[in-house]
């Protein structure tokens, strides 16, 4: 390639072509290289006139900036590419740049976002049958899937990428696959296959060079090998991953690593280096401010729609401007000396009347002050008892919602009556909130040729409304009366018809203009059933059947966390609209079972001890408690009773939370069986 670019015989699109593989290639060892490759090959492909040539070129500069964390540069190239592919009508170059902005949305950590556009790219690569782009394709939809949990699909994506990547000889994309397999298979808490393929990805990152990668993957290996308590081996790739790290300046990565280190020594009884790790998280916590960067991003991609627009109208204002410059530039000398005198003397005689207008409104102003001076602490006086009134009248209107509310929601104790043991944590983030919880219970009777059967039904949700405080709380009491009047008028009996039948209501009435209200959230339904024959029991059973949007389940069971499924779907309108599908589980005594709504998972604080003062010393993160977390501490609590459970976990949510505000309404229920 180097041949090529300094050859003088040498066409255009050969040394653009040239400069863009050299790109590609040292894109992951040398981003910044591979960057400067790339406006070397722009500058070229402008000069001469190849658009199409020039938006690939926009796609390497895209994915140079992404990998250097440069997301607002990413996403400018990548808007550019996505431009002149739909001008040219490139379908290769609306699939690179549909999957360059998907990968750049699964930095940004929007997941949904990133798996539209992916399925866009995928939709092309599988028309034009580009294998290269599908193995990319399948490995980013790998990657998607492990982050909404769904981890057999992100193993099926992910070896459908290491077919293609070994067969087309992609060792970048082999190496990140296998990293995304092993991430799947951690999820799944299956560790030992996790490492399987971590240790593949490090292999092919050592291969090829591949920082980036190798950064995450040892990284991943170490959190795998801590899981499996093998803490020496942990300890002995955080050390790897805490110099790597330092070399790449990654101090995300620094702090995850030095925790890491700090949990590892507490394992292994080495207090003295679990204290210094901790003091090195803590000090890089407090400098890593990743705040501003995010709302940067967040400012960017929202006017990303309005930007693409008029850089589409620049190009052809462009063109048209070119156009006209041709024409008129042999008077335009004439007509602009003849703009410059008629502008002197109209702006001389604004100015004069201007001064005589400001001369004029100051002695009116004057006049008017000592009036306006006099009216206005009379006014002042006034409106603070207005505003003082209009908040007393705002402020007693939602206490009574709350007290409605409250009402709907002040039947826990029928859970106490038909469980062993049971627990309600609800802390609404305003007055009102957009979580609740419903109960419900109903007997059915059906005559048989013997006798009769009875079966008792035992309803019991746990949901999360769109929005939160007044608007939430409203959300949750109309989502309230739709569920009641599922089971109650319309003798819905199964969770997920109830769920559809709520959909529908939804849709009908309040989602106009495809408005996104509803809830997430899991129905359960304990079923009883009792054979009588001659008035005496013969045979009862009991199953339970649930239907959940959006909101898995736990159960614990024999000291083991299970994550039960559930539906990628809200309550109401979706661009999904499947049939809710009917979950059954056999139940077991001791059983434990948990349903919560995201307020716990997402809520940020992070207190941290810092025994060196003496005293307990909390120090704050601003990180998300987590799903993982939350999980775990439910594992741990989860042989105490569940009052002792409740205090637990609301005590960890205000430790954790501190002096942060409160982000989202909270309810966690729990029973056992």
């Amino acid at each position: 390639m180097l041949k090529i670019i300094r050859s003088p015989a040498s066409h255009d699109t050969a040394v653009i072509s040239a400069y863009y593989e050299l790109g590609w290639e040292y894109i992951f060892s040398l981003p910044d290289s591979s960057y400067n490759f790339g406006l070397k090959a722009l500058k070229i492909a402008k000069a001469k006139h190849y658009p199409r040539l020039e938006s690939k070129v926009y796609n390497l500069l895209g994915a140079c900036s992404q990998v250097n964390g440069e997301y607002l540069k990413a996403i400018e190239h990548y808007q550019k590419a996505m431009v002149i592919g739909e001008k040219e009508n490139d379908a290769k170059t609306l699939m690179t740049a549909y999957g360059n902005i998907g990968s750049l949305y699964i930095n940004l950590g929007r997941y949904k976002m990133a798996l539209e556009y992916q399925l866009k790219s995928l939709e092309i690569g599988q028309k034009t049958n580009d294998k290269e782009k599908l193995g990319s394709i399948y490995n980013n939809l790998s990657l998607i899937y492990a982050k909404f949990n769904e981890n057999d699909k992100a193993i099926e994506y992910g070896l459908k990428s290491v077919e293609i990547n070994k067969e087309t000889n992609q060792l970048n994309n082999l190496c990140s696959t296998y990293g995304n397999i092993g991430n799947a298979y951690f999820n799944m808490n299956k560790h030992k296959e996790a490492i399987e393929n971590y240790k593949k990805c490090y292999e092919l990152a050592k291969e090829t060079d591949n920082q980036f990668e190798k950064s995450k993957v040892i990284l991943d290996m170490a959190e795998a090998y801590f899981s499996l308590k093998k803490y020496n081996e942990a300890l002995t790739y955080y050390k790897e991953a805490r110099e790597l790290a330092k070399a790449l300046g990654e101090n995300e990565n620094l702090t995850h690593t030095y925790f890491g280190m700090y949990s590892t020594y507490l394992k292994l009884k080495d207090d003295k280096e679990a204290l210094k790790y901790l003091q090195l998280y803590v000090d890089l916590t407090k400098s890593v401010n990743k705040e501003e960067r995010e709302k940067e991003v967040s400012q960017k991609v929202m006017e990303f729609n309005y930007n693409l627009l008029s850089y589409k109208d620049s190009l052809k204002n462009a063109q048209d401007a070119q156009i006209k410059d041709v024409i008129i530039q042999a008077g335009q000398a004439q007509i602009e000396k003849d703009k410059i005198l008629k502008t002197a003397l109209i702006l001389g005689l604004i100015f004069v009347i201007a001064f005589g207008l400001i001369i004029y409104n100051r002695f009116r102003i004057t006049r008017q002050q000592k009036v306006i001076i006099e009216l206005k602490n009379k006014q002042t006086e006034e409106q603070k008892l207005i505003i003082e009134q209009k908040q007393k009248e705002i402020l007693d209107s939602i206490n009574y919602a709350k007290r409605i509310q409250d009402s709907l929601l002040e039947n826990f104790e029928m859970v106490n009556k038909f469980f062993s043991d049971a627990l309600l944590l609800n802390l609404p983030k305003d007055i009102v909130s957009g979580d609740f919880y419903w109960i419900n219970r109903k007997n059915i009777e059906e005559k048989t040729e013997k006798g009769r059967n009875v079966t008792e039904l035992f309803y019991l949700a746990v949901c999360d409304s769109t929005g939160h405080g007044v608007p939430g709380g409203f959300m949750s009491m109309l989502n309230i009366s739709y569920i009641s009047e599922a089971v109650n008028e319309k003798n819905i009996h199964y969770p997920n018809k109830i769920l559809e039948f709520v959909r529908e209501k939804l849709i009908n009435t309040i989602s106009k203009n495809d408005q996104k209200d509803g809830f997430d959230g899991t129905l359960l339904c304990f079923e009883k059933t009792t054979s009588f024959e001659h008035h005496i029991a013969v045979n009862t059973r009991t199953r339970l059947t649930y239907a959940a949007a959006y909101n898995s389940p736990i159960l614990i069971r024999n000291n083991e966390l299970t994550r039960l499924e559930c539906d990628k779907m809200p309550v109401g309108y979706s661009l999904k609209s499947d049939q809710f599908r009917l979950f059954e589980l056999e139940l077991q005594k001791g059983d434990s079972i948990y349903m919560y709504t995201d307020g716990f998972p997402d809520q940020f604080g992070g207190p941290v001890s810092h025994p060196a003062t003496g005293t307990e010393k909390i120090i704050r993160s601003g990180k998300k408690f987590q799903y993982k977390q939350l999980d775990q501490l439910l594992l741990e609590i989860s042989k105490e009773s569940m009052n002792i459970q409740k205090e637990k976990l609301e005590a960890r949510f205000f430790e954790w939370k501190g002096e942060f505000d409160q982000i989202d309404d909270v309810c966690v229920i729990g029973i056992k069986i």
